[in-house]
């Protein structure tokens, strides 16, 4: 019988049932992205949604991998390592979902309604984290759960601003693989790993809250 990916995954997670929940679904989606629609009812709209989440993709990856790279050696148990390490992967395949999104529809990542039509290389932006936020374990989940709740919050207020409805699904499930990972830091974090209600939010308060960090504010047009 062929080991149980989970066990593989998360060794330690028997001890938690909701955390083993959580992490029995983000390893079923771990390589189920949604697919692109067509590009019929691709308004402008929906084209400045999907600028803002890559940013918001973006910011949230660096971070992942700051953490890794920079995390005392001992900052975290062998669970949360893989569960970081499982985050950040699939952190960074959502970031290539956007890229093929653009790549497909030939739409830069900044440039206006009127050039549409016109492939360009994203600006590289460069994050800001001080090396204070890696400093130990206490600090780097607390940046984690900011980041990753405004991630969340990004992605559902996302689905109320999408017009074409393929979309709105697709949005909803990236939202969905976000509040998974939202509830894996909870655990670490000793806090309830689901809230009964996930709060939608604005481009606009996204964008001010992750400023401190270097979010380009370009994205939202």
């Amino acid at each position: 019988m062929s080991p149980n990916p989970l066990e593989t995954e998360f060794p330690d997670l028997a001890f938690s049932r909701r955390a083993l929940l959580a992490a029995g679904a983000l390893t079923a989606l771990a390589l189920t992205l949604p697919a692109l629609p067509a590009r019929a009812d691709f308004g402008y709209g929906d084209v400045n949604t999907l600028r803002f989440l890559e940013e918001v993709a973006r910011l949230q990856a660096d971070f992942s991998l700051k953490a890794a790279m920079s995390a005392p050696a001992d900052a975290f148990s062998e669970r949360e390592s893989n569960a970081f390490n499982l985050m950040t992967r699939q952190d960074t395949e959502l970031i290539n979902w956007f890229g093929s999104a653009r790549n497909k529809y030939s739409l830069s990542a900044f440039d206006g309604p009127s050039t549409l039509n016109q492939a360009s290389s994203r600006p590289i932006t460069q994050y800001r984290f001080t090396g204070q936020t890696f400093k130990n374990r206490d600090r780097i989940l607390a940046r984690a759960l900011e980041i990753k709740g405004l991630s969340v919050g990004a992605f559902h207020g996302a689905v109320g601003h999408a017009k074409d409805p393929k979309l709105v699904e697709a949005f909803a499930a990236l939202g969905g693989v976000q509040g998974r990972h939202l509830a894996l830091l909870n655990d670490f974090s000793g806090q309830p790993p689901y809230t009964p209600f996930e709060t939608a939010l604005s481009r606009a308060e996204v964008a001010t809250k992750l400023a401190a960090y270097g979010f380009n504010r370009e994205v939202l047009g």
